[in-house]
Formats: C-alpha cells, structure tokens, sequence
C-alpha cells in the first residue's frame, strides 16, 4: 500500500481529496490489524505518470513523509533491482 504521515496528511487536507475511509492494516511482526483513515487523492501527479485516485492510509511514528507501494511504482513503470538496491 501507500501510505503518508501524520503530520503530512495534516498537509495534504488543503488539496483536492476523493473522500476518506477507514482502512484495516496489519502490524508489523503481528497478527494483529488497526483500523486506520486513509484518503484518496482525485489525481496526483509523479514522474510526469498521472495516477487516478491512488489511496494513502494515515500512519503516525513513520520516518518519511510518505512511502510508496509497488502498485504505484509498477504503473509509473519502475522496478525493484534488490540486488543493487537501486529502482529501475
């Protein structure tokens, strides 16, 4: 998935949003899932690849403002080389 932080969602409210909902996921090293908010953007715009209404769940204590799932990166025509660490 794609998700954002908390202090960047705060950000991201001001612009043009689908809607919101609530989203289960999982934790780390766990059964376990939290019910979180996560939004959908109308549009948004990366790479010069538009993507239509692409959701972002709402994480709190993450390092980034926003981590990017493989779906996003195989529509924007990326791939994961793990071996060289490095996208293509």
């Amino acid at each position: 998935g794609n998700y954002i932080s908390e202090r960047s969602a705060k950000e991201f409210e001001r612009i043009r949003i689908s809607c919101f909902r609530e989203t289960y996921v999982s934790l780390a090293g766990s059964r376990e899932k939290e019910l979180k908010t996560a939004f959908i953007f109308k549009e948004v715009k990366m790479l010069n690849v538009i993507l239509s209404e692409p959701e972002f769940i709402i994480l709190d204590g993450i390092d980034y403002d926003a981590i990017i799932g493989v779906e996003v990166l195989q529509i924007m025509g990326l791939s994961i080389d793990m071996r060289a660490d490095r996208l293509k």
